[in-house]
């Protein structure tokens, strides 16, 4: 979460250039809005989506509060955020969820071992049924650290600085979770260890579904990249939601 909040104060910082935070005025803003909808973005011949400039919105709005509040901001700067396309959520669907895990996985590369007794395969394995069955996103599985999860108990503690709470947290895990994280917890701290570019999660996980035949239908207007046609892990959480939904559903009838 701090990287993606540098990320965006830095779009801000080179687009707009502000002298001072004090400087900082709802022209500035706007200003900043009308460049970065203008800019590139990540898939071939796309510009950046008005998801991205919203969350960058809200880092600098968060930032600018927290300058107001400490005295360096007269006043706090009107900040419109852009509207969305409502868009057709999508999330895993037990059938492919089962493709990646049995076959997608098997396909894995990285991690390569870190001193650790598992295999890429094994460590996909955890991560993709941990994501599937607490509706953890990505960034908080990845900063799970050994002492917080309960193994005997079946409980994993998620600390604040993980999440989007202002709280520590304890959530249940399911015996399934806790067999497969009994598989990859090793000498590391945290019982993810990716030791890689961060990107190149994503380029792998990529690469996994599409050499295991998922292939999504992209509905968007611009020059589809193999992102287009696999899923991302924010789907796991949408599928967990999904599955809760369904079950208090089939409990209440």
């Amino acid at each position: 979460m701090v990287d993606a909040a540098n990320d965006s104060l830095g779009h801000f910082h080179r687009i707009v250039k502000p002298v001072q935070v004090q400087t900082v005025t709802t022209a500035m803003i706007d200003q900043f809005i009308s460049r970065r909808r203008l800019e590139a973005g990540q898939k071939a011949g796309s510009v950046v989506s008005p998801a991205t400039i919203n969350k960058d919105l809200r880092h600098i709005k968060a930032a600018l509060r927290i300058a107001q509040e400490w005295g360096y901001l007269p006043e706090m700067p009107k900040i419109r955020m852009v509207k969305q396309p409502q868009k057709l959520p999508t999330y895993v669907t037990p059938e492919h969820f089962d493709l990646i895990y049995t076959k997608a996985c098997d396909l894995a590369k990285f991690p390569k071992d870190q001193g650790q007794n598992f295999t890429p395969p094994e460590w996909w394995q955890a991560m993709v049924v941990t994501a599937y069955m607490t509706g953890l996103s990505v960034g908080e599985i990845l900063a799970i650290r050994k002492e917080d999860v309960k193994l005997e108990s079946g409980e994993l503690i998620t600390r604040w600085d993980a999440t989007k709470t202002d709280r520590d947290e304890m959530i249940p895990l399911h015996p399934v979770v806790v067999e497969h994280l009994r598989k990859i917890i090793g000498d590391s701290l945290l019982v993810f260890p990716w030791g890689h570019d961060p990107r190149t999660l994503w380029v792998e996980f990529t690469r996994i579904q599409g050499e295991a035949g998922i292939h999504l239908v992209c509905r968007e207007k611009h020059d589809h990249t193999p992102l287009c046609h696999v899923y991302g892990f924010h789907d796991f959480r949408r599928a967990f939601a999904t599955l809760r939904v369904s079950s208090r559903k089939c409990f209440s009838d």
